[in-house]
């Protein structure tokens, strides 16, 4: 997967937000962060408005509404369909290496709201561990201190944001400029 020149293909760091975590949990929000050589780090997140055998036979947990701060009611006003967010990642992630620093979770929601979506899955999750380990050891150092620098939002997309971005700036020695994806 890794390729230490940091940026001959494009990477996408992708986080997901959930319900809870395990058994029954599903995912709630869903958030990118591109990095392609020479570009601003692009930035999308979406809320997943949940199905009804989510709601009926999932587990919604107010100990993760309140790190992740989202209200279910949220969920059901401004999150996207499932098809409409399947669709997207596939459209945004084709050709692309995805990473997240929760391959089991994150792969074990992506299923889930594939599966609601009826769509197949057309990329595959790495660890996101094994691109940071693709920097040299001065810049590996570097990534940690930044990553302790900036606190964890608990927000896909601005998740997605931190990782993309630490790693970009221990590889560059530069801070990273940010857009946001349609």
């Amino acid at each position: 997967m890794g390729d230490p020149d940091g940026f001959k293909r494009t990477i996408a760091v992708l986080d997901i937000e959930a319900s809870a975590l395990g058994y029954r949990s599903y995912p709630i929000e869903v958030g990118l962060a591109v990095i392609e050589q020479m570009q601003p780090i692009r930035v999308w997140s979406a809320l997943i408005r949940p199905t009804q055998m989510w709601v009926d036979g999932g587990i919604w947990s107010s100990e993760s509404a309140q790190i992740h701060g989202v209200p279910f009611e949220r969920l059901l006003e401004d999150g996207k369909a499932v098809e409409q967010v399947c669709d997207y990642l596939n459209a945004v992630l084709a050709n692309t290496i995805v990473v997240t620093d929760a391959p089991e979770h994150d792969q074990s929601w992506l299923a889930t709201l594939f599966r609601a979506a009826e769509r197949s899955q057309m990329f595959a999750l790495h660890d996101y561990d094994a691109l940071a380990g693709t920097l040299t050891f001065d810049q590996q150092r570097q990534h940690v201190g930044i990553l302790e620098r900036d606190r964890v939002p608990h927000r896909a997309g601005d998740d997605a944001l931190r990782l993309a971005a630490a790693y970009v700036e221990a590889l560059t020695d530069t801070r990273p400029v940010v857009s946001r994806l349609p």
